[in-house]
């Protein structure tokens, strides 16, 4: 794997990351906001 792919998956990888955090927080205050 040449230097260029790995920096892309790396990306790709964070980028999944970053994502999942997101929908998890707009979970959580999806959740606050129907308790209210």
């Amino acid at each position: 794997m040449d230097a260029l792919a790995k920096t892309r998956e790396a990306k790709i990888k964070r980028w999944q990351e970053i994502t999942l955090k997101a929908n998890l927080e707009l979970a959580r205050l999806k959740k606050k906001w129907r308790l209210e």
